[in-house]
């Protein structure tokens, strides 16, 4: 599947446009606000990817009634792809010798990824523990 940034659409396997179908907005118990986009294909009929491409075969709709579904969190997404340009990048390698500590080993920039997961989980958890003990509120 290929997505076309400048206008906001993705092509399927058999050469189908998905538009933007719809926005959905939800609230975590933590306040924050995700957004995410679904996108629909315009006509799934006698398509011979079909069975392939759209999961979940213990749907009460039968298979011939349905169309393509994709949901995606664009901010996600780009955070993403920012993140993993600066951990792969020629100009960012001297970023893994600082981060991790000088070695003669190669790093992965999974590894990488990982510790700076761990990381920002610990941080954000002592936060919360923090402030629901000092009985905080935003």
């Amino acid at each position: 599947m290929s997505y076309n940034g400048f206008r906001d659409y993705y092509i399927c396997k058999n050469n189908k446009k998905l538009a933007v179908n719809r926005t959905i907005k939800r609230k975590s118990k933590t306040d924050y606000v995700s957004e995410k986009t679904v996108y629909t294909c315009e006509d799934c009929s006698n398509c011979e990817y079909k069975s392939k491409c759209i999961k979940g075969h213990n749907c009460k709709t039968p298979l011939e009634e349905r169309t393509k579904n994709i949901e995606t969190l664009k901010l996600l997404n780009m955070l993403r792809r920012e993140n993993l340009e600066r951990i792969v990048s020629e100009e960012n390698h001297s970023f893994r010798e600082v981060f991790v500590g000088k070695t003669d080993k190669n790093i992965n920039p999974k590894t990488i990824w990982m510790i700076i997961h761990k990381r920002w989980n610990i941080e954000n958890s002592c936060f919360y523990q923090l402030k629901s003990y000092c009985n905080m509120e935003h």
